[in-house]
Parts: structure tokens; sequence; C-alpha cells
């Protein structure tokens, strides 16, 4: 079957034509699909910087320290195993 594709080939350029777009895949829509990716790459950076770790205030700084001093200075707050 190959010898005679590649004999034909020789003997008529139009054939050649009509082999070539039978060998080839259809075409691909790629705008699609690299515009489903944009958007989804953008809904996780976007996701992830309004559920990300944000900046703690003064008073919530100031009321873990106090809860970490309160743990240490008591020495009941403490379980030995």
């Amino acid at each position: 079957m190959r010898e005679i594709e590649r004999r034909l080939r020789l003997e008529s350029p139009e054939l050649v034509r009509l082999f070539d777009d039978e060998d080839s895949p259809a075409p691909q829509n790629f705008y699609r699909r690299t515009k489903v990716r944009t958007l989804l790459a953008a809904a996780a950076i976007t996701g992830r910087l309004l559920l990300g770790p944000r900046t703690l205030t003064d008073t919530e700084i100031r009321r873990l320290q106090r809860a970490r001093k309160d743990c240490v200075s008591h020495p009941d707050a403490r379980t030995d195993v």
C-alpha cells in the first residue's frame, strides 16, 4: 500500500494534496484551550489572594501574645505525661 501511495505521489502532484490531507489530524481550536487555561489560572490566583493568609491586626497580635504568656506563666497549664 505504501508503495502505491509513493508512486502516485511521484506521478501526480494533485494526489499529493489528497494524501497529505488524509494523514493530517483534524485542526484543533488552540485559542479556546488557551482561553480556558487562562481563566482557570486567573480564578486560582484570585481565590488564593482572597482566601490566602492575611495580615493580623494589632489587637489580634496582642491577644495571641497574651495567650502565649498565660500558657507559659502557669505551671499547671503544662501536661507532663
